[in-house]
């Protein structure tokens, strides 16, 4: 088996890849979600999250069906990520959710610094 691995082809479709991370990229940002640095040779999105704890922001998301990873729990907190593996109807179908949590997480902040 181990010698078949020098004729093992792995396509992973580099342009297909880069094709849905443009449409997160291009998605998140006319939200105005932050992102701090472009992806390079991955297939994780790191996001700035709009709330400073990004768990509870993690919980808003997941109430409109978008699965993120909280980064709080790889020690980077205030941060969430996205994965690429998503097609591109379900990046598609994200919009709303992305929008509706981060209209509400800008809700609760001006609610907080009213008070």
């Amino acid at each position: 088996m181990i010698q078949d691995l020098g004729t093992l082809s792995i396509s992973i479709g580099v342009q297909h890849l880069e094709k849905k991370m443009n449409m997160i990229l291009n998605l998140l940002s006319s939200i105005e979600y932050k992102i701090p640095v472009k992806p390079q040779g991955t297939f994780h999105i790191l996001v700035k999250s709009p709330l400073e704890d990004d768990r509870a922001f993690y919980r808003l998301l997941s109430k409109y069906n978008v699965l993120c990873l909280p980064r709080s729990v790889s020690f980077t907190p205030g941060y969430f990520s996205l994965s690429l593996t998503a097609n591109e109807d379900m990046i598609e179908q994200s919009r709303h959710g992305f929008q509706q949590a981060y209209q509400e997480a800008m809700n609760s902040l001006n609610i907080e610094h009213h008070l």
